[in-house]
This record gives structure tokens, C-alpha cells and sequence, in this order.
């Protein structure tokens, strides 16, 4: 605790009773990394685990814990001089342990990125949604989507009533609730933590940890657990019995624990991302509260390498692969049957649908389900595959099959799936290429070195994307697009068949280049511009 007095600012996640309760469910070895120079402290939490030893050789990796920890320094602005010296200190100090890779999760609500600059990547995995209780709670309210004001008042009318449980005498009824919504979401095995961990949470934390529960009838239906911290209030956990989910009772939760936090001076309160850091429906039922990302760094290079390829290794030898290509550390990833191949729910059956079932085909992939909200397709045959209503609770793997930008975002908003990326086999991507979730490169696509691709990004048939391009989420590249290198291209813009852009032009956001059109200068945002040279049409 003497580091962390230094320092303006910290929450739950970096507290040592925090780290201790981590150890002691077996992730790692808490250790935390402090650089003093003068009046300038910068300190990083990792918890260390030991990787198994290959030819004699003992390494380890480093984590961070459960939630929102990252760096924290003792003063707004680092001088760039201290910054530099701790970085070297941290390496050495790393170097020293063994460690070869560093996975750490940094806090959306502090400037932390700059401490950590230039040592690994830094990935975005998911927005997460914060509530600001510096403003008035009537300022707040209206900030709430008026679909959600209107649930809220709705259950208030119908009985459900939100209490604060101190005595957390109702925890045993939440670890149940909670275990019940992970196995509903089919959430990772890392998210079923055993009933003694909620016991030990509590007394670790004491009065940082706060249970709330929703009431009807006076049974318990939902609840979540809070942590308060230095005017940050955590949404650390959380579930609705199955029988009441479709009341919402969530709202309410949300929505006492916010007036609660403004009574206690809290600054803001924190609700989190989606399921896995995905942008699904949990994540679109956050952003409705308010209308206001993880560190990967190799330290040993060679090492890590020869750690993967052994796994990789030792996974053909044993008849198994990879649940992801973008786990990291890759060698820790789970592991599936690799003659197994789980069928793939694809969302939509229009044409865009069509050309999408025959790259998976040609993939090796089955087809699972086909899913259309339009009744008048629902019977149709989509290439061996019954079309029917979706399944809006579903998860598993699924990929969306719509050419339409602003829908295809909506569905990967509202759906639960583990969004696939899939890359056709005649298409070619070089290895230093950027894929996000549930984007597709189909047949006779091109990228090249160090482009960037988002979420949901539609890279049609004969497209090519030359060097250090960056493509934003749900943008589609129609057929026979060319972009030269460093284009960037803003999210959801739709670029038509054949259309050109040369070196560094910016397309922006929602934007549309006609088919045959040659960009040649900076689109703005939301225009549609046609021509060689592209010209934007008057609105």
C-alpha cells in the first residue's frame, strides 16, 4: 500500500488483497514492478506464471489480473527521461525472471498507454462504457437511450425493487444466479470462478465490495457485484436468473447502483465491455447509459517463438488445434479436436450470404444454420441449408453474411456469437497482416504487408489492399477494388466495384466511392463521391 499512496489515482484491481486472492486461485505469482527516480514513481502489477521447460530451459510469462490494473505513476505528466528509465528498468527486471511474453490488460478510465509506448503492441479489444457522476443525476438520466428510461420506470411499476445487501447475506443466491447467466452465455471457463472465491472477494476487500440485488416478491432475480475505490465504481460482476431475463431487470440495477455511487462521491462508475471484450448485445444494453485496451509484448523474441512452434508441435501430434489465432501468449491457447470442425451459423441469405456459404465451404467448413430476420426467405434453400428466423439467444460460431454495412453492424451489435474471420483459400494475406473478428477476404483478394483490417470488414472477390492500409470496422471493399499503400479507410464506408484509391488518401467515415471512381484527395465523412477524380456530390 505505500506505492499506491503515491499515487492520484488507483482502483480495486490494484489493490495487494486483490492480487493476493489471484494467487491464491492459482493464475500467478503477484509481483509489483516499482521505478522510483526522485519524486517520480511508475509501478506495474503483473502476476508471473511458470511455462513449461523446454530443453532444460525455465521460462515464465507475465499477466495481469482478473478486470483493470495496468501502470499507474505518481504524476499526470512523466517527464519522457523517467519513462525511458523505467522502461529499461522493467526490461531488466523481466529479463532477469525469465519472462518471455507480457500480456497486460490497461484501465480505460487512466492514461496509461504512454508509460508502456513502444514495448510490445498495444491491441484494442472492445470499448467499454463509463457513467460520469460529475454531472448532475438529472444531466445523467437524460443521457440514459429513452428505451431504456422507460424499462427502468416499467419495472419500478411492476414490483422489482433494487437493495444494497451489506451484510452480503444473499451471496451464496448470487454466486448461483451468476454461474447460471455464464453457462446461458457459454462463457469461457475463466469466468466460472468456484463459490469459495465470492467468499474470499468479500472478506479480501471488505467494505471496497458491494452487493446489490434485485427483488421480486421478495425473491432474489439479479444482482451484481460492485467494488468502490478512490471515487471508481467497478461493475466487477453480475447475472439474471434465466426465468426473469426477459424482464430486464438489469436496468434497474445499473441505474440504483448509480444513484447510490453518487451519494457515496463517487467520480464515475465503470460498467464494462461486453461478454470476452466483444461489441454484443451485453455491450449495446451498457452504451445505453451513457454516450461517453490490452498490452502484448514479447520481451524474448526467440524464445517465444521456439514456445509457439513447440505447441505447434505438439498439437499435430496429439490430433488437435488452436481455438484462435489471435490468443496470446499463443502457446497457452486452448485446444479442440482438430478433425472437429463445428458448423458456422451465417447470418443473412441475400447474395453477399451465397458468396460467403461457398468460401466457407471452401474452407472446410460446415454450415450450421442459416439465419434471416426477413420472413419471406425463411424455407429457402441457401445451398444445401434451410433458411429460418434468427435465434436471437444462440451462441457458438457464427459469421454474418450482409453486404449492407449499417445492418451487418447492427447484427454484431445485437448477437452473441464468437464472430469468425475467414479468409478464402485463393485469396493471398501476408503473415504480418492485422484480421479482425469476423471480417472475410474472398476469392482472389490480395493484402499485403502490414495493412490493418477491423471488425466486420467485407474484402470482396479481386480486391487488393497494397502495404500499411488501414480498413475501419464494417467498411466493404466491393469487387476489383484497388487501394494503393497507407490508404485508410474510415469505418462503414462502402467503396464499388472497381474503384481506385492512390497512395495516403483518407476515405471517411460512411463515406462512398462510386464504382469505377478514383480517389485522389481525402474524402470527407458521410459523403458519396463519384468521377475521375472522385468528386463529392452536392447534398
Amino acid at each position: 500500500m505505500g506505492v499506491l499512496a503515491q499515487m492520484p489515482q488507483h482502483d480495486s484491481y490494484h489493490l495487494p488483497e486483490y492480487h493476493r486472492l489471484a494467487e491464491e486461485r492459482g493464475e500467478g505469482s503477484a509481483h509489483l514492478f516499482a521505478y522510483h527516480d526522485g519524486a517520480y514513481t511508475i509501478a506495474l502489477p503483473l502476476l508471473l506464471r511458470p511455462v513449461e521447460a523446454s530443453g532444460g530451459e525455465a521460462w515464465s510469462d507475465a499477466t495481469s489480473v482478473y478486470g483493470y490494473a495496468g501502470p499507474l505513476a505518481s504524476h499526470a505528466g512523466m517527464p519522457a527521461s523517467v519513462v525511458r528509465s523505467f522502461q529499461k528498468e522493467l526490461k531488466e527486471a523481466l529479463a532477469a525472471r525469465r519472462v518471455v511474453a507480457v500480456f497486460s490488460r490497461l484501465h480505460p478510465l487512466m492514461p496509461q498507454r504512454g508509460m508502456l509506448a513502444g514495448l510490445g503492441d498495444c491491441r484494442p479489444e472492445g470499448e467499454t462504457v463509463s457513467i460520469d457522476l460529475t454531472l448532475s443525476r438529472e444531466e445523467q438520466w437524460v443521457r440514459y437511450r429513452s428505451s431504456l428510461k422507460t424499462r427502468i420506470k416499467k419495472l419500478r411499476r411492476g414490483g422489482l425493487v433494487c437493495l444494497r445487501d451489506g451484510d452480503k447475506r444473499h451471496l451464496p443466491e448470487f454466486a448461483d444466479i451468476y454461474h447460471q447467466t455464464m453457462r446461458r452465455v457459454k462463457a469461457p471457463s475463466s469466468y466460472f470462478f468456484d463459490k469459495e472465491y465470492f467468499t474470499r472477494l468479500s472478506s479480501g476487500l471488505g467494505p471496497a465490495l458491494e452487493l446489490f440485488v434485485v427483488k421480486l416478491d421478495g425473491v432474489v432475480i439479479a444482482g451484481g457485484l460492485f467494488t468502490i475505490c478512490d471515487g471508481i465504481v467497478q461493475y466487477h460482476l453480475g447475472g439474471t436468473c434465466d426465468a426473469f431475463l426477459k424482464l430486464g431487470p438489469t436496468a434497474l440495477l445499473f441505474d440504483t447502483v448509480r444513484l447510490w455511487a453518487n451519494e457515496e462521491g463517487a467520480r464515475v462508475m465503470h460498467l464494462g465491455g461486453g461478454v470476452g471484450s466483444r461489441e454484443d448485445s451485453l455491450f449495446h444494453f451498457k452504451t445505453g447509459f451513457s454516450d461517453r485496451r490490452h498490452r502484448r509484448w514479447v520481451v524474448e523474441p526467440d524464445a517465444y517463438r521456439e514456445l509457439c512452434e513447440r505447441g505447434a508441435r505438439g498439437n499435430v501430434e496429439h490430433g488437435v488445434r488452436w481455438t484462435s489465432g489471435e490468443y496470446f501468449p499463443q502457446y497457452r491457447c486452448s485446444t479442440v479436436p482438430a478433425e472437429k470442425k463445428d458448423g458456422i451459423v451465417v447470418i443473412g441469405a441475400g447474395g453477399h450470404a451465397k458468396v460467403l456459404i461457398s468460401t466457407l465451404t471452401a474452407r472446410g467448413f460446415s454450415i450450421a444454420a442459416v439465419f434471416d430476420d426477413d420472413d419471406t426467405k425463411w424455407g429457402m434453400d441457401a445451398q444445401g441449408t434451410r433458411v429460418s428466423r434468427i435465434e436471437r439467444e444462440r451462441g457458438g460460431r457464427g459469421i454474418i453474411g450482409i453486404g449492407d454495412n449499417a445492418q451487418r453492424r447492427e447484427m454484431a451489435r445485437a448477437l452473441n456469437f464468437e464472430w469468425q474471420t475467414v479468409v478464402h483459400p485463393s485469396a493471398w494475406v501476408h503473415h504480418s497482416v492485422k484480421l479482425r473478428r469476423g471480417t472475410v477476404v474472398l476469392a482472389g483478394a490480395v493484402v499485403q504487408p502490414d495493412a490493418a483490417i477491423g471488425d466486420h470488414v467485407i474484402v470482396n472477390t479481386g480486391a487488393t489492399i497494397d502495404h500499411d492500409c488501414v480498413i475501419g470496422d464494417y467498411a466493404h471493399l466491393a469487387p476489383g477494388v484497388h487501394l494503393a499503400g497507407s490508404v485508410q479507410v474510415g469505418e462503414g464506408a462502402f467503396l464499388g466495384i472497381g474503384s481506385v484509391v492512390i497512395p495516403g488518401v483518407k476515405i471517411g467515415r460512411w463515406s462512398t466511392l462510386g464504382a469505377g471512381a478514383v480517389a485522389t484527395r481525402d474524402l470527407a465523412d458521410g459523403v458519396v463521391a463519384v468521377g475521375v477524380p472522385a468528386v463529392a456530390l452536392k447534398r
